[in-house]
């Protein structure tokens, strides 16, 4: 819970979207609950595992 995530699969409305960790759905198909920022309509979105990777705020400035 609270890590920063990207959205990396799912819905192509919902692509590169990126939110905060606000629950964490275990066991099952591991889902995880994201509250969704900048994207018009969405608030909390239900992803799983495979659709998220660590937000990278530093990705495409040129800072490593």
């Amino acid at each position: 819970m609270g890590d920063r995530v990207r959205r990396v699969g799912g819905p192509e409305i919902l692509l590169g979207s990126v939110g905060t960790v606000v629950q964490v759905g275990i066991p099952g198909k591991w889902s995880i609950k994201v509250a969704v920022d900048a994207r018009i309509g969405f608030g909390e979105v239900l992803c799983a595992v495979r659709e998220l990777a660590p937000d990278d705020e530093t990705e495409g400035t040129g800072v490593p």
